[in-house]
């Protein structure tokens, strides 16, 4: 009786290992797509930032107190738009002493010219000594003299006048305002902040590295994307290249022209891809579920060869959404043109036993 007990147990230990190991061997069932080689296209992408061609801070050009704000932030103004005003009244006063100073100077140019004339006209039959002949010409001279000198100190202070107005020096978006009303201004005050909202430009950041592909022309295609419209995908060109090299960021600064279709803003920012000379490299397109993570950092890829997955390590080129462009490590991307594996990854290892989901 005891044996036979025995019996029993070691043949359902027996069974019992028999159905495990057949459950842990069953084949893991993937999909697969076949993944197609293409020629890597040696591409550099930045964030850009969308910046205003012209972006000023104004002040007034002469001292006084605030008078008038004729505009406020967000305003759009034309260029010669009046701004802001300041009190006129001490440069109006001024302007009106200069306008008498210059009739008075008119009417004794006058008076110089009629005694000049008469003394001419009496020298002529000598009745006149040459000596006052001779004082009557220079005070003529004087005369015509003071005449320019006020008009000149006149045509000062209708600029003093004028000035006592800021006007845009081009058109644009009042971005911010720095002073009230009956505030002190000086030139040196920071008044408003215009900037451009026609001309604007992406300024990209590009890495020290690649100064000679940029100096020499060597960027053969240019493709901006909104970061508040990655649906978009535009073409730009380069409006210039700044060659010299930031000394904190160890970079220099590319300027991209906006494409007037893009509805950019200024601040916004823009992904800014720019194709460089081609390396030779090939690469294929993969969806992330392809991918396996190793804990040591690793990527790898899974390919289906006689109804085994086998493992290949690879790194990633470029994302775009659910799709990775990749290469295998070997540098033999010829590996990856066989069917990929792209379900069931995270369960398989190098050697598993597969079974390919026709449907």
């Amino acid at each position: 009786m005891r044996c036979m007990s025995a019996l029993v147990s070691a043949l359902a230990t027996f069974l019992l290992l028999s159905w495990s190991t057949a459950v842990w061997s069953a084949p893991i069932e993937v999909a697969v797509f076949e993944a197609k080689d293409l020629q890597y296209k040696n591409k550099l992408v930045l964030s850009g930032t969308v910046e205003a061609k012209q972006n000023a801070t104004l002040a007034s050009l002469e001292p006084g107190v605030v008078n008038a704000l004729l505009v406020e932030v967000g305003d759009a103004v034309t260029k010669g738009q009046a701004l802001l005003k300041l009190d006129p009244t001490l440069a109006q006063l001024e302007l009106e002493q200069s306008e008498a100073s210059v009739e008075a100077a008119k009417v004794a140019l006058l008076e110089a010219k009629r005694q000049l004339k008469e003394v001419e006209s009496l020298s002529k039959k000598q009745f006149v000594a040459p000596t006052l002949l001779a004082e009557r010409r220079a005070g003529a001279a004087a005369a015509k003299a003071e005449l320019a000198k006020a008009s000149a100190t006149l045509a000062v202070n209708k600029e003093t006048l004028r000035r006592q107005t800021l006007f845009a020096p081009f058109s644009g978006i009042v971005m911010k305002r720095d002073v009230d009303l009956g505030e002190w201004v000086t030139t040196q005050t920071h008044t408003l902040t215009l900037v451009s909202a026609d001309e604007l430009r992406l300024s990209v950041a590009v890495p020290q590295e690649y100064i000679s592909a940029f100096s020499h022309n060597k960027v053969t295609e240019i493709e901006i994307q909104p970061d508040n419209d990655q649906s978009k995908l535009l073409k730009g060109q380069i409006q210039a290249v700044v060659p010299v090299i930031n000394a904190s960021t160890r970079s220099f600064s590319v300027h991209v022209e906006v494409p007037t279709q893009a509805s950019f803003v200024a601040g916004m920012s823009a992904q800014v891809g720019f194709e460089l000379p081609n390396t030779g490299m090939q690469a294929v397109w993969v969806p992330k579920s392809a991918l396996k993570y190793h804990p040591d950092g690793a990527l790898s890829v899974f390919v289906a060869d006689n109804n085994k997955a086998q493992r290949h390590t690879v790194r990633i080129l470029e994302q775009r959404g659910e799709q990775v462009m990749i290469v295998a490590v070997s540098g033999n991307n010829e590996v990856l043109t066989t069917p990929i594996i792209m379900t069931g990854v995270q369960l398989l290892k190098n050697g598993s036993e597969i079974v390919v989901n026709k449907g």
